[in-house]
């Protein structure tokens, strides 16, 4: 019989959803096999079936079939050998989903032994052993010994390039493991592998979602709750694009919203706050939507409500330092010019009649800053922040506005918008600009980089001109930073907070701790210009991972012609 004609066909059917037909297929070839006296493509058949039992829920059927595909192995003079091993192994974890655990542990340790003595103690066929048996332990509740079996299947599929997959997987199942016995710090250790392995395929594989979701759990277990939301969304839209809204999506979903509430009752529990952000989301919702419900009540649906703009706590930045001044209780509510012209008055007025004094902090706010917080226009609020009142619509419109202002314009929360069109801009803007703009900024950013870092600052300390040199250093910085946030696809705040900002991306933030060192050297040291080339190498290597030069040479300038080159290609 052509076995693997056999099975192609049974793909088709599972392809085109006629899974209804397989049970008849298979049992109709694996006869035609029996009378051809085929006993090979018996025992292939027969371990289909048994995978579709499985898969179907009817276990008394598949363990009639492990049991009869076991004897006739045995009755070819298999038992003993690999290919039997193989089949058992299948067995074993058809035992262990049919809940026969005695049965199953009894056909792994049989399968063991059969390895022990036939194959290299590095052979990849023990991962899948390792992990059946580990699954064993976790549903008797012995999660030590289901540890010790993923860090075995570890230490062999760790020696194979070609298995990241089966590896970032791995570490998945023994962070689930570890959930489970307490050890949430491993856990997450271990998550975190695991999510980078997958990230480093651009068609990652389904169980990325399940990464995501288990990193999800453990910062809820650990009370980042924050991370925990931000983790389950990223699972909610990974489980979406491979398998659509199915079971495992609803259980996310669910897992979300129960972290969404448990960050609700904490704020209402803790009456107190680490950051500006919080204090302000707690007002707002003590006292922000009660007014509004009770004097706006066909309005609220057309209210969007937030936090967004200058201050420190908009970006998260907040501390002792920076609350001496425009720093309290306090949100934004923005208003289409519709909506303003029929409210806008009274709503600011009853805002102004909220309390200034909320968890022990009370509003302050200097003379000559404009306002941050009470009732805007829509229009308005991003005409004061961006210089436009909407998405910039042309090349032009982009160039002008200046990053500082865009990072300003979309960081924060939005509380709620029900309509929308605040939230619309803020996606048109956090969209990023469009790639021939980007381009140029980088371009333009090298060359202010090699100018200043590259080739002013040594001169300038050759002529003994001390400040200078120290000015020139500074701006390379300054450039370095602004260049690390354009390869990020992430608008740089105001220059007090470009450095600060650099933790949170994801490229080049290495680079945070390499600028520290150099600002804290003094002026001369040798170590300056070497610092320099280092960092400008990192920028190189980094934008030749994105296609945008090439070459040996490290002198930034050389490479702006070969930046701007991407430009044509685009328009």
């Amino acid at each position: 019989m052509n076995v693997e004609l056999v099975l192609s066909q049974l793909d088709s059917l599972i392809e085109n959803r006629r899974t209804d037909l397989v049970e008849g297929y298979l049992r109709e070839k694996m006869e035609e096999a029996a009378e051809e006296g085929d006993r090979r493509a018996v025992i292939t058949l027969m371990n289909e079936l048994i995978s579709y039992y499985g898969g179907t829920g009817e276990f008394e059927k598949m363990v009639e079939y492990c049991q009869q595909v076991l004897l006739l192995l045995q009755g070819m003079g298999m038992k003993g050998t690999i290919p039997y091993a193989a089949t058992l192994l299948h067995v074993a974890d058809a035992y262990r989903e049919a809940g026969l655990l005695s049965d199953a542990m009894r056909a792994y340790q049989e399968v063991k032994g059969i390895y022990e003595g036939s194959i290299a103690y590095n052979d990849f066929r023990y991962v899948e052993l390792y992990q059946g048996m580990s699954l064993l332990f976790q549903q008797t509740g012995d999660d030590e010994s289901a540890c010790d079996c993923l860090q075995r299947a570890l230490s062999v599929a760790s020696q194979y390039q070609g298995a990241r997959t089966e590896v970032a997987a791995i570490y998945t199942n023994l962070a689930l493991a570890e959930i489970k016995l307490l050890r949430y710090e491993e856990a997450m250790d271990h998550l975190k592998r695991a999510i980078s392995l997958y990230e480093m395929d651009e068609e990652r594989d389904y169980h990325y979602s399940g990464a995501l979701s288990a990193m999800g759990e453990v910062l809820y277990l650990t009370g980042e709750l924050e991370e925990s939301a931000r983790f389950y969304k990223l699972a909610l839209l990974e489980i979406e694009r491979t398998s659509g809204r199915n079971q495992a999506y609803e259980i996310t979903l669910q897992n979300l919203h129960a972290v969404i509430q448990e960050q609700k009752n904490a704020l209402i529990r803790n009456r107190s706050f680490e950051k500006g952000m919080e204090l302000c989301q707690a007002f707002y919702e003590e006292y922000g939507i009660p007014m509004i419900r009770t004097r706006f009540p066909a309005y609220e649906g057309v209210i969007a409500a937030g936090l967004v703009g200058e201050g420190s706590e908009c970006f998260g930045y907040d501390d002792e330092v920076s609350r001496d001044h425009d720093f309290g209780p306090g949100f934004c509510l923005w208003l289409t010019d519709q909506v303003y012209d029929e409210i806008g008055e009274e709503l600011q007025q009853a805002y102004d009649e909220l309390p200034h004094t909320f968890m022990g902090v009370t509003r302050v706010t200097s003379a000559k800053a404009r306002k941050r917080v009470g009732v805007f226009r829509i229009s308005e609020f991003y005409g004061e922040l961006i210089g436009l009142q909407d998405v910039p619509v042309s090349r032009r419109q982009w160039e002008v506005i200046q990053d500082y202002q865009l990072s300003t314009a979309t960081n924060g929360r939005v509380f709620r918008d029900d309509l929308g069109e605040f939230t619309r801009i803020r996606k048109g803007l956090l969209s990023y600009y469009p790639e021939e703009v980007r381009l140029k900024k980088i371009a333009r950013e090298a060359a202010l980089m090699a100018q200043a870092g590259q080739y002013n600052y040594s001169r300038m300390l050759g002529r003994n001109e001390t400040v200078t040199a120290q000015i020139a250093l500074a701006e390379f910085m300054k450039h370095t930073m602004a260049m690390i946030y354009l390869l990020n696809r992430s608008y740089a705040p105001f220059y007090k907070w470009m450095h600060r900002g650099l933790e949170k991306l994801p490229l080049l933030k290495e680079l945070r701790d390499v600028l520290t060192a150099l600002s804290q050297m003094p002026v001369g040291d040798e170590r300056i210009p070497e610092t320099i080339e280092f960092i400008v190498s990192r920028i190189i290597a980094e934008m030749k991972k994105e296609g945008l030069t090439s070459g040996e040479d490290n002198y930034l300038e050389h490479h702006t012609e070969n930046i701007l080159k991407g430009i044509p290609a685009l328009e």
